[in-house]
């Protein structure tokens, strides 16, 4: 026996949107807890758990990893920019921060976005000279913009927390964690291992979650999150 996970098309049936997932483990992990949680993996989600899975509400912010780590590729043939190492040695340029700017990040929850959105080829429209001449400027660029849409996200469509719990490859990027606890103060940005959990552990445990939900034939959609019609069971078993 195996199960199928047929997550995005699911959901779209019930009228939603395919992401983000994370947003159902959060509302196990920290049901009722004054807390926003932010995975930052190639793309940056938030959530904010309610007294369960009904009235817990996420949604994808804008790009997490991917389009830092696309620049890393462009300019130093690196998949990922270790510790923040570049971003810190660069200098944000605030006229660059603006021209990463897109309608969608004003988008109004629910919404869902992906690398076909904030890929290579939006990079380069917007920063391709500058990659040339002066690559570092544009990493520490794009590492204060990723934490300056998470913030205007929670300040838009969140509500006021004590903590924001970061997952996700991201947690590693010591300059980005910095930018975020500039910028969503009063909130204080916490990696999530200090629950016990490592950072990129969690997508694996979501997906056991889901299949434990499957198995048992109960629902896991959140149409608090993805604007589905109903709640639905995510995932098939196939025989």
């Amino acid at each position: 026996m195996k199960i199928a996970f047929t997550i995005g098309s699911d959901n779209a049936a019930a009228g939603g949107q395919g992401a983000p997932l994370m947003p159902i483990l959060d509302a196990y992990l920290f049901a009722g807890m004054p807390v926003a949680t932010l995975n930052l993996g190639g793309i940056a989600n938030l959530a904010f758990p309610g007294k369960g899975m009904a009235d817990t509400v996420g949604f994808d912010v804008g790009p997490g990893n991917c389009l830092l780590d696309e620049a890393m590729r462009i300019a130093y043939g690196k998949e990922f920019d270790r510790d923040g190492a570049v971003a810190e040695r660069g200098t944000v340029d605030r006229a660059l921060v603006k021209r990463f700017d897109h309608p969608w990040l004003r988008k109004a929850p629910p919404k869902s976005t992906g690398p076909e959105l904030w890929s290579r080829e939006f990079l380069l429209e917007r920063a391709g000279r500058e990659l040339k001449r002066r690559p570092a400027d544009v990493v520490a660029s794009l590492a204060w913009f990723t934490a300056k849409t998470v913030a205007d996200a929670m300040a838009r469509w969140g509500r006021p927390v004590q903590e924001l719990i970061v997952s996700g490859g991201g947690v590693y990027n010591r300059t980005l964690m910095s930018h975020l606890e500039w910028a969503v103060w009063p909130a204080t940005p916490r990696p999530i291992d200090v629950y016990g959990l490592a950072p990129q552990a969690k997508e694996p445990v979501l997906f056991a979650l889901l299949a434990a939900l499957a198995l048992k034939g109960r629902p896991a959609g959140m149409p608090s999150v993805t604007g589905a019609r109903r709640s639905v069971v995510l995932g098939k078993i196939v025989r």
